[in-house]
């Protein structure tokens, strides 16, 4: 399993100086259960650092969707068509 040592712990095998390159092979090698598991600590890790959302705390924003568009589906339609046509 991926190890996760802090620079305080005696005998640190030298994690925290790996590169991004050298940390995705020994990743893929893992379980899909340790994949999750090392996501979970990703996000827990992320959460406690500062902030990186663009998004503010209880603003509400404006997500747009094709829902209760209607004329939609005639538009997606007619670029599929045409771009069958020409591939």
């Amino acid at each position: 399993m991926l190890g996760y040592p802090s620079r305080d712990v005696p005998g640190n095998l030298g994690v925290d100086d790996m590169t991004l390159a050298e940390v995705i092979p020994a990743v893929q090698r893992l379980s899909a259960i340790e994949k999750l598991k090392l996501i979970r600590i990703l996000v827990e890790d992320l959460d406690l650092t500062e902030d990186i959302s663009p998004l503010e705390p209880f603003k509400t924003y404006n997500l747009p969707t094709p829902y209760n568009s209607f004329g939609v589906g005639a538009v997606l339609m007619e670029a599929l068509a045409i771009s069958i046509q020409f591939s």
